[in-house]
């Protein structure tokens, strides 16, 4: 059975993110997670890929609030096609609208 190459967005603390890797883990969930990837430099969600060992990534985001930069849209697919991910799970709420749009 091949697995699904996930890639995880988040900016905050991971809780969902943790939860999803100790699933893997665990065996409930049959999936490998190919990168994490967020928009706060010192975001615990980089800190749990770590933990993990899942590679992992800061994406400046640019000026805006609620949307990533057109240059940092580009970044993020690049990024995401770069680490062979299939499906983008994210959980960055509304906090940026645009994160996973293409």
């Amino acid at each position: 059975m091949r697995l699904v190459r996930l890639g995880i967005l988040g900016s905050g603390k991971g809780t969902n993110c943790r939860a999803i890797l100790e699933s893997i883990k665990n065996g409930a969930l049959t999936t490998e997670v190919r990168v994490v990837i967020s928009d706060v430099f010192d975001a615990p969600i980089l800190d749990i890929a770590r933990e993990f060992s899942i590679p992992n990534a800061y994406l400046p985001p640019g000026r805006f609030r609620t949307r990533l930069e057109p240059q940092a849209e580009v970044d993020l697919v690049r990024m995401l096609r770069d680490a062979g991910v299939e499906l983008v799970v994210s959980t960055l709420g509304n906090r940026r609208s645009s994160l996973g749009k293409r």
